[in-house]
This record gives C-alpha cells, sequence and structure tokens, in this order.
C-alpha cells in the first residue's frame, strides 16, 4: 500500500513536475486555500521552492539544485575550449578547478 504524502509534501511533489499559482495547486490537489499559502511560505522559508515571478498571482517552481548544476556543468564542459580561449577566463577555471571538480562528483554522483 503506497503511503499518502502529507499535504505540504503534495504540493512539493506538483511543482517539481510543472510551475503553478496557488489557486492552481488549490483546485488540482483541494487542499483547503489557507492551508496552501501555509504550506507555500514554509517551503519558500525552506528553500524548496521559489516564485516566478514579482507581482500576484504568483507562480511557483520547486528548486532542483542538483538538475540546475548539472546542466551549467554540461553547459561548461561542452564549451570549455572557447571559454578557455579567454585569458582571464583561462586563469579563473585554473583557479577554481577544485570547485569544479566538486560539481562534477555531485552531478555524477562519484
Amino acid at each position: 500500500m503506497k503511503k499518502k504524502l502529507s499535504e505540504k509534501n503534495q504540493i512539493l511533489e506538483l511543482l517539481t513536475k510543472t510551475d503553478l499559482t496557488s489557486s492552481k495547486i488549490h483546485e488540482l490537489t483541494e487542499i483547503d486555500k489557507q492551508h496552501v499559502y501555509i504550506y507555500l511560505n514554509s517551503l519558500l522559508k525552506d528553500k524548496k521552492i521559489e516564485r516566478l515571478n514579482d507581482k500576484k498571482p504568483y507562480i511557483y517552481f520547486a528548486v532542483k539544485t542538483k538538475e540546475y548544476l548539472a546542466f551549467l556543468n554540461d553547459f561548461f564542459k561542452d564549451n570549455i575550449e572557447y571559454l578557455m580561449g579567454d585569458p582571464k577566463i583561462d586563469k579563473f577555471i585554473e583557479k577554481n578547478e577544485k570547485t569544479f571538480d566538486k560539481i562534477e562528483r555531485v552531478v555524477t554522483n562519484a
């Protein structure tokens, strides 16, 4: 039997799939609107979600740090030759080689 997610986790799971407003979250989950606001504020405070815009109605999305790091890591690796053509960037890469190695380990689970 599948364990039922808490309302807060239902919202977080939904936001990992798509960006939504609080009204749409309420509509899809049938969680009381006031509780939706409480959970959204808690998730914002915990840095698990962010707002996509600055004006109401706010659109919320889940923060997927590892996915974003993987995207940047792939971009960096795909463009390393071009980037190293600039002496300032080349120096920056050399100076931060250990940090880049750590990022690689995080995104590849090495």
